[in-house]
């Protein structure tokens, strides 16, 4: 019993830590900023747009666990705002009941604006975190350890997580209802209104490397002279932990 409450006390101060530190220490938004206005450029679709926009606003939000504000969020927290926000369409508060209301797509199906979801199995009932696909085999998310960011999924961490695409089929028709033009057009939703970027991150910045396949969204990990992780990737591999159990612990809290 005294071990099972000493490794809970551990889970908690880092919590505590991370949730204080405004949603990971050395994560930077304004190159992800750059990234998500790449990928608006290839878009034409206005709801996508509007989504991926809504999404851009929330880059550098800290992770708070059942969180669903810019004060902080979670990942299905961050789902949820967004579709209402830009919709005013209402979607489940969990990643679990949130993968059973959308409909499946494929891989080379999927489109902007459609959804991303991560198990550590094969298993419905396993999936664990979503996010908001914005092209070129990225999507922005809430990590656990950095917040509200952009990352890729094709390979590393995320990649051998990846468990299916899905499209919320109610949001094109809300959206329509929504925006609907004198005319009967969809009036097209204005440009995103990021911060301005600074110059010395538009020039010659190095890209950074891609993320371990063991671990989400950390750099590459060093070691001490001692062998031991240093402090950040040891909190990195808490959040995976925590990030599996979210759901099952905050569902019956969250359920429509």
């Amino acid at each position: 019993m005294f071990a099972v409450i000493a490794a809970l006390a551990s889970l908690t101060g880092c919590k505590s830590r991370q949730s204080a530190s405004g949603g990971g220490q050395t994560y930077d938004p304004r190159r992800d900023r750059l990234t998500l206005e790449d990928c608006l450029r290839e878009i034409d679709d206005p709801m996508a747009r509007a989504l991926i926009s809504e999404a851009g606003g929330w880059l550098g939000t800290r992770y708070v666990y059942g969180g669903a504000s810019k004060q902080g969020t979670d990942c299905s927290g961050l789902v949820m705002s967004v579709f209402n926000n830009v919709c005013e369409l209402k979607i489940p508060r969990t990643t679990r009941d949130q993968v059973r209301y959308c409909t499946p797509v494929a891989r080379n199906k999927m489109r902007p604006g459609d959804l991303v979801f991560f198990a550590p199995g094969k298993k419905e009932d396993k999936v664990s975190h979503v996010g908001l696909y914005i092209g070129q085999g990225r999507m922005i998310h809430a990590s656990s350890s950095r917040g509200v960011m952009v990352s890729g999924f094709d390979s590393g961490y995320w990649g051998d997580r990846y468990f299916t695409g899905a499209r919320v089929d109610g949001a094109p028709r809300a959206y329509a209802a929504l925006n609907r033009g004198k005319g009967g057009k969809i009036s097209l939703p204005p440009a995103p209104s990021l911060p301005p970027v600074p110059e010395d991150l538009t020039a010659s910045a190095p890209v950074p490397a891609p993320a371990s396949a063991g671990i989400p969204d950390a750099a590459p990990a060093e070691t001490s002279a001692s062998g031991a992780l240093p402090p950040a990737v040891s909190i990195d591999l808490l959040d995976l932990l925590i990030n599996e159990k979210v759901d099952s612990i905050f569902s019956s809290n969250f359920n429509d």
